[in-house]
């Protein structure tokens, strides 16, 4: 199928896989049926390449970001986008919906990662994630977790429930350009500039779970052999947290409040998070 008259640069089938997007350097996104194999519509509204898009879990909105910066949420019973974030000050390089459908997610070249209320459209939770482009971002089934891939070549899971960094992975030598949950969520892969393909194992499970068992979740390893030992970093323990921020006072913030908030007060003006980091974590 002919389908763009720029390059497409993102694919995404709907829950129900009738349908099937398409993103592109012509800065339009469009959709098509699977079974008809037919042009359904176009979306139109972004000033410059579409780099990402997806389905809501319910299959009738989609969220879509581009290098113009924005972050784009379009009704597609309505044809047209219904609201606009303008919170990334770089190309948005990846999007996602939250597994309850409520919430969005983005990532930019602006280092950033950042997560709407898509009910209140506003800004739930602001991450200062890597030190370099943060190029892929995925949502583990559960809701809780999310990992993210970067330019700095580290991977990072985040707890999104307590608005924290959990772990710092170094598996890679080159920009990781792709990362993924599995369907069950015990595994996830991450893709790289250095050629290789890493596939983690985890015991990430809801944060309810997680409690009940009285234990951190873990990432166990990898499934790779042709790299050097993988190094990971859990997060500070809170005095040590709270020791850098007194050091750190003007870049230290509160934690982020929960994604999974059902209560009006969690829904308040986003705060910034300051991931804690050590000087080996970030060594080129």
């Amino acid at each position: 199928i002919k389908a763009h008259t720029g390059g497409v640069r993102c694919v995404a089938f709907s829950p129900d896989s009738t349908s099937l997007l398409s993103a592109s350097d012509d800065k339009t996104i469009k959709m098509w049926s699977i079974a008809g194999h037919k042009f359904k519509q176009t979306l139109s509204g972004h000033s410059n390449w579409v780099r990402a898009a997806r389905f809501s879990p319910a299959g009738d909105v989609v969220v879509s970001g581009g290098d113009d910066k924005t972050v784009r949420i379009w009704d597609l019973n309505q044809r047209q986008c219904v609201h606009t974030f303008y919170d990334h000050t770089g190309p948005v390089n990846d999007v996602t919906f939250h597994p309850d459908g409520l919430c969005v997610a983005a990532c930019s070249a602006d280092n950033t990662i950042k997560i709407w209320d898509m009910r209140m459209n506003q800004l739930l939770q602001h991450y200062s994630a890597h030190l370099d482009s943060v190029n892929s971002i995925s949502i583990h089934p559960s809701g809780d977790y999310m990992v993210s891939g970067s330019s700095d070549m580290t991977t990072k899971i985040w707890d999104l429930r307590e608005g924290h960094l959990c772990y710092t992975l170094h598996g890679h030598e080159g920009a990781v350009n792709s990362v993924a949950f599995s369907p069950a969520g015990d595994y996830f892969a991450s893709a790289s500039k250095d050629e290789n393909l890493l596939v983690w194992k985890t015991n990430l499970k809801s944060s309810d779970e997680v409690a009940g068992m009285g234990a951190e979740p873990q990432i166990s390893g990898r499934q790779d052999a042709s790299m050097d030992e993988v190094h990971t970093e859990p997060e500070q323990d809170e005095e040590d947290y709270e020791e850098q921020a007194e050091e750190e006072e003007s870049s230290a913030y509160p934690p982020a409040p929960p994604v999974a908030a059902q209560a009006p007060q969690r829904h308040q003006q986003a705060q910034q998070l300051q991931q804690p980091h050590t000087q080996e974590a970030y060594a080129p």
